[in-house]
């Protein structure tokens, strides 16, 4: 396919995002066209860079593939201006929003499961709502605009919130108010008392908490049921740090009944070193002593003896620790970052070699490293004219006199605009950016290269590990400081 000059105008001194760019908008090697909307625009893409965005085109394009359709996807429900601008943002991780785009990308967003797009959005229209009222504090006491109630606790208090600001805070809070199943404009919560969701959604929309020992385990509780793990730590950490043998029975109990284990095992260490200093085992009744069978005085009946009641909770608790550590516990949501950036996300395509096309066996020991041709030529006019024409399939390049560490960092820069190498291939980097006619490749190894010089005698004394990878970034800001 012929080149459209947009491509090539200044290819080798752009950042991977303005590259990407521009081989979005110059319409070269698509190999997969959306017809979108009512006037069924067709608009035209790469499905690696989609594909690499989100697993789920993955599995659109697949389909299509098995089902024997030509590389067109219909999307109806989505204008095509929004689409474009969906589309655009996915090749640079950059966006101009108001408030119409906004709200009608989110929509889009959540369908495609763009998260990262999905929180610009949210920040933005967010922003807007913020700027009406003095703060988002006065937002929650004023019910302005509210459109969820919360019906809470035995007395069913009724407290209001604002969805968007709570699918923002919280994937649990998402899930509930998003999709074929969401709840309705009221939600019944039985099992939190009144005023700890009251603080919890203060938190929620101004990130304050007034902790102390009555709220601080159930708030935990209830920012773990809905997946806030800032405030999570921020409850378990206020607790472990105010525990002590005063209070170490009142906490033992919270932090058995709310599962806090870190908590309930420094409450027994707190109980142990006492008991250890005073080398005597004191009455579960005395008043200097928590007593600390109260906390499952449901077990009392296992032992005879009061003074035995403390070491049948500890050996209980021994055992159930160790119980505990046999099983699997599972982490309770998907571990996947949906948030990622452009950069990491063609980052991790160069490390995992996906869907690659384009295989170059490098030095002596001809090591194998991956790469694809649309990343490539994107990024150099002399890749572009080395694969002009090529037919499909993976193609096999051989360097036999080019450094395998260095072509690896060069090729790597080209996915990512980050520099990571070892000082002693930084010529090689050099050598390899002129050859490609990589320019702003060039230009950051000046830099490094200026670095490397400075502080090259820190690095011939590190003998410890020589070989040890630079950054760049580290090296400049260590100048500067200096």
């Amino acid at each position: 396919m012929a080149t459209s000059k947009p491509l090539l105008d200044g290819q080798g001194d752009k950042t991977i995002q303005e590259s990407l760019d521009a081989l979005f908008l110059s319409d070269t090697d698509c190999d997969v066209t959306f017809i979108v909307g009512d006037q069924r625009t067709r608009i035209s893409a790469h499905k690696l860079i989609l594909a690499c965005r989100n697993p789920a085109f993955s599995l659109m394009f697949e389909n299509c593939r098995r089902t024997g359709k030509r590389d067109e996807i219909v999307i109806m429900d989505i204008t095509a201006d929004i689409f474009y601008l969906f589309l655009r943002y996915l090749y640079t991780d950059e966006i101009q929003l108001n408030k119409d785009t906004a709200t009608a990308l989110l929509s889009v967003t959540k369908k495609f499961r763009i998260d990262c797009l999905t929180s610009k959005c949210n920040e933005y229209l967010l922003g807007r709502m913020c700027s009406k009222h003095e703060s988002m504090e006065s937002i929650l006491v004023s019910d302005s605009e509210c459109d969820v109630t919360f019906i809470v606790g035995d007395q069913r208090t009724r407290m209001y919130a604002h969805k968007q600001i709570l699918t923002y805070r919280s994937p649990v809070f998402s899930v509930m108010f998003e999709g074929p199943l969401a709840e309705k404009d009221e939600v019944v919560i039985p099992d939190i008392p009144a005023d700890i969701l009251c603080l919890f959604l203060r938190y929620l929309y101004t990130d304050i908490i007034q902790l102390n020992l009555d709220n601080a385990a159930p708030l935990l509780d209830v920012a773990r049921k809905y997946w806030i793990d800032i405030l999570v730590e921020e409850c378990e950490l206020y607790l472990l740090d105010q525990a002590s043998f005063t209070n170490a029975r009142a906490i033992l109990e919270q932090a058995i009944i709310f599962v806090i284990d870190s908590v309930r095992e420094k409450c027994l260490e707190i109980i142990d070193q006492k008991f250890s200093r005073d080398r005597v085992m004191p009455s579960m009744e005395s008043e200097s002593y928590p007593n600390i069978s109260t906390v499952f005085g449901r077990y009392s009946g296992l032992v005879g003896r009061e003074k035995g009641k403390y070491w049948a909770l500890r050996s209980w608790l021994i055992m159930e620790k160790h119980l505990n550590s046999e099983k699997v516990k599972p982490t309770g949501r998907d571990v996947t970052d949906k948030n990622k950036s452009l950069i990491e996300c063609l980052g991790e395509l160069f490390e995992s070699g996906t869907m690659s096309d384009v295989v170059f066996i490098v030095g002596a020991h001809k090591e194998r490293i991956h790469a694809h041709r649309l990343i490539l030529i994107s990024r150099s006019p002399v890749f572009y004219a080395m694969f002009e024409g090529e037919s499909a399939g993976e193609l096999k390049i051989i360097l036999p006199d080019t450094s395998e560490s260095a072509f690896y960092s060069f090729i790597r820069y080209l996915y990512t605009d980050k520099i990571r190498c070892r000082p002693c291939d930084a010529d090689h980097l050099c050598d390899l950016a002129r050859k490609y006619n990589v320019d702003s490749y060039f230009k950051d190894m000046t830099v490094y290269n200026v670095c490397r010089k400075l502080f090259g005698h820190q690095q011939s004394t590190n003998n410890d590990n020589p070989g040890r990878p630079v950054n760049i970034g580290t090296f400049v800001r260590f100048r500067v400081a200096k």
